[in-house]
């Protein structure tokens, strides 16, 4: 008697709450050719400005922990067009956050990776869980780096922030995958 050799995982289906909700156009992965396109340079440059305004409508809720929206634009961008054009929103977008945190290397040290890491996840996962895991892979590492080690706010200030900011990556995820979920939204632009 000869065994199949078919391998059953590969006939299944990922469930629907795992699957992203639509696939955007990308000719490349990292979104690389999206920097070439007037459409998608001028998507960057105002989603970035609108992550720095509401950057500075921030509702302070302790010491060194504010919420804030600055993430909403620049996940959008992340998503639509890819992680390096989710790098560069995420830099430009979070300047704001330089006179905030007193530090000029805060968009480079947090934002940017974040937001990088939210266009690759958010490949392959649904949006609505890609902030949340995205934020608990980073945190740890660049998180405690940038806000404990480099910045020196004490360990207590850092575990604020850590609880703070994952019901407000879920709550990003939430509404960007609900914006994204119209089309008239997704036409708005990718045309």
């Amino acid at each position: 008697m000869e065994m199949s050799t078919v391998d059953p995982t590969q006939n299944r289906k990922k469930p629907a709450w795992y699957q992203p909700q639509f696939s955007m156009p990308r000719k490349d992965f990292w979104g690389f050719h999206n920097l070439a396109n007037p459409r998608v340079l001028f998507a960057i440059a105002a989603m970035a400005a609108l992550g720095n305004v509401l950057g500075l409508l921030m509702i302070p809720i302790g010491p060194q922990a504010k919420l804030d929206l600055t993430s909403l634009p620049l996940l959008t961008i992340a998503y639509l067009f890819g992680p390096v054009p989710g790098f560069v929103a995420g830099v430009l977008g979070s300047l704001v956050t330089i006179p905030q945190f007193g530090h000029p290397f805060s968009p480079i040290l947090w934002y940017g990776p974040y937001i990088f890491l939210c266009g690759i996840v958010s490949s392959r996962l649904r949006m609505l869980f890609t902030p949340t895991l995205c934020f608990l892979v980073l945190w740890p590492t660049l998180g405690y780096w940038m806000n404990v080690v480099f910045l020196r706010y004490p360990v207590a200030i850092w575990w604020m922030i850590f609880l703070k900011e994952i019901p407000m990556s879920f709550i990003y995820a939430l509404i960007v995958e609900s914006l994204l979920s119209s089309p008239r939204v997704r036409k708005v632009f990718i045309g």
